[in-house]
């Protein structure tokens, strides 16, 4: 199994992003976040996608977030897709932290324009998100790398 310490540990270039923990990206979105804002949050990704080259989790912090409109979420979902094998392969699960009806519900809207090819879980708190993390690694990471075949959750 892989342990924690060896899975990615390079958050993506973006004032959002930092490492929560071992192999633990967190992003924290702002209240009310600009279309320039996501798009940044956006190339960051797609850059951090490519040098992606063993298992990561991330932690979401939506507990501030107030609105995201449509086309952003249409953005995000949109770029969801330019790194989706990326996800299939190395994504070992995504907690999404919302204290209110209102993220949750922008988690829903989100979840209207694309279907996440990753696990996520949305939960209440950081103690909550952690604790669902660390099992999410331990189903995934089991036979990392030294399966023949090891593809990630989309291992044969």
């Amino acid at each position: 199994m892989l342990t924690r310490d060896e899975g990615m540990m390079t958050p993506p270039d973006n004032v959002w992003c930092r490492l929560h923990g071992p192999a633990v990206i967190g992003v924290t979105f702002p209240a009310r976040p600009e279309d320039d804002d996501i798009r940044a949050f956006v190339a960051a990704l797609q850059a951090w996608s490519a040098t992606v080259d063993r298992p990561y989790m991330f932690l979401l912090d939506l507990a501030h977030v107030l609105e995201l409109s449509s086309a952003q979420r249409t953005l995000l979902a949109e770029a969801e897709a330019t790194y989706e094998t990326v996800d299939r392969r190395y994504n070992a699960g995504q907690a999404l932290l919302a204290t209110s009806s209102v993220q949750r519900g922008l988690i829903t809207a989100f979840n209207w324009v694309i279907t996440p090819v990753w696990p996520s879980r949305v939960v209440r708190s950081v103690a909550e998100a952690d604790a669902w993390l660390d099992k999410q690694w331990q189903r995934v990471t089991v036979d990392y790398p030294d399966g023949p075949e090891w593809r990630g959750r989309l291992r044969r």
